[in-house]
């Protein structure tokens, strides 16, 4: 994984490690079956970030709880690649990929076209697509991701992160972008674009 990052940015990665393992670990509980079967074994995770080339594979799930290194790697991965910004992401979103990769029965890395978006990004994005980007995203809350998985049909993905998914959270379906958005906000919804 490349490293040159500001002082700045390596203070807010300390200050994730203490926060974000242990938030979101809490909220494994109220998800689908599906993740929270997977949930009681480690669980690792291979991504690819297609803007940056950089890539993770890491045990993010120890059985228990998320493993903080793991977190801060995964989040250095999903930051805004366009300013840089950190930004604190719902794991469960991990668990959901890895439940469906599970589903399909590959380990390749998945391919990550969006992860966290800052303020600024998501507004140059709505304003050059108002219909697709909504304002407040839930990339914004790093609550969202966009991914694709190499040599796996986006339809196959799609139908994999909805069984994942059990009707909770949102799923999007771009077949002509090749990707699918998961985003864990609270109103249970599809759509394809």
């Amino acid at each position: 994984m490349k490293r040159n990052q500001p002082l700045v940015v390596a203070a807010t990665r300390r200050r994730l490690l203490g926060v974000s393992a242990s938030a979101m670990a809490l909220g494994v509980l109220g998800f689908p079956p599906a993740v929270r079967g997977n949930a009681r074994f480690t669980q690792r995770i291979a991504l690819y970030n297609v803007h940056t080339e950089e890539s993770v594979n890491t045990i993010f799930w120890d059985g228990s709880r998320f493993v903080p290194e793991a977190v801060t790697e995964i989040e250095w991965l999903l930051r805004d690649w366009r300013t840089g910004e950190i930004a604190q992401m719902d794991m469960r979103l991990m668990l959901i990929l890895r439940s469906s990769a599970m589903k399909i029965g590959t380990a390749t890395a998945l391919h990550v076209i969006s992860g966290f978006r800052s303020e600024s990004t998501n507004l140059m994005l709505h304003q050059d697509d108002p219909e697709t980007v909504p304002e407040q995203s839930y990339h914004m809350f790093g609550m969202a991701i966009d991914v694709r998985l190499p040599g796996i049909r986006t339809e196959d993905l799609r139908d994999a992160v909805l069984w994942a998914m059990n009707g909770n959270g949102g799923v999007g379906y771009y077949p002509r972008s090749d990707f699918i958005h998961i985003d864990t906000g609270r109103v249970p919804r599809t759509w394809q674009g």
